[in-house]
């Protein structure tokens, strides 16, 4: 299948990287709607779990950029996230499976192969055990953010109210959360505003009322 990822990229205002996996993405829930599958496989394996952290960390992100890959969202599953590529690669030319390599994974313009090919060995050179150091770190905060999740949604549950197709926050009861900005985070992150508009909210709190912010979906 080829894409116009050029035209994709245009309209959408987005990488090359983040227009190609969604236009494979798409294509791929396509196929499995009309051909009646229940989950697409995807590849991904321990060493992408180590390399999407350094991409979220490097973007900013929540804690939960930060627990790795999850084994299934919606229809996408990744059965191979038990191991890692030099396993992978290993297990292919001992069972004779041909396979293709992608010949972009070889190139450091894109933020994910720098990270590969330039920075984690870096630290494996401080650490061999890196890889698995990182794996149990993930881990950990997969866990933290499990707990923080519960908090965080109990919290929302007192503070955003439902009104039709509008949601009301008790600015009072914000004003007594601290620290406040991650708490505000999680409630409008949700609501498809982005770190500069919530910092601004943030800061207008104490300030003149009737001062609007903006995102895609909702003011």
């Amino acid at each position: 299948k080829r894409f116009n990822t050029k035209q994709h990229i245009k309209k959408n205002q987005v990488s090359v990287q983040v227009a190609a996996r969604e236009l494979r993405y798409r294509w791929l829930e396509q196929v499995r709607s009309r051909k009646g599958y229940d989950f697409i496989a995807v590849a991904h394996h321990k060493d992408d779990v180590v390399e999407t952290f350094f991409i979220n960390l490097t973007r900013g992100t929540g804690i939960a950029g930060l627990t790795g890959i999850k084994p299934l969202v919606n229809k996408i599953v990744r059965p191979l996230l038990f191991t890692n590529k030099k396993a992978i690669e290993a297990f292919a030319q001992k069972s004779g499976l041909k396979y293709t390599r992608d010949a972009s994974n070889e190139e450091d313009i894109y933020s994910r192969n720098k990270i590969r090919h330039r920075i984690i060995p870096e630290f494996q050179k401080i650490n061999p055990a890196f890889n698995t150091k990182m794996l149990q770190n993930i881990e950990m905060l997969a866990g933290v953010e499990k707990v923080y999740r519960g908090h965080i949604n109990k919290v929302k549950s007192i503070l955003l109210v439902k009104d039709g197709s509008t949601y009301k926050i008790s600015i009072s009861k914000l004003l007594q959360l601290d620290p406040l900005n991650p708490y505000l985070f999680e409630i409008l992150s949700e609501f498809s505003f982005k770190s500069p508009e919530i910092a601004a909210v943030e800061r207008s709190l104490k300030g003149t009322s009737g001062k609007q912010f903006l995102s895609p979906y909702y003011r």
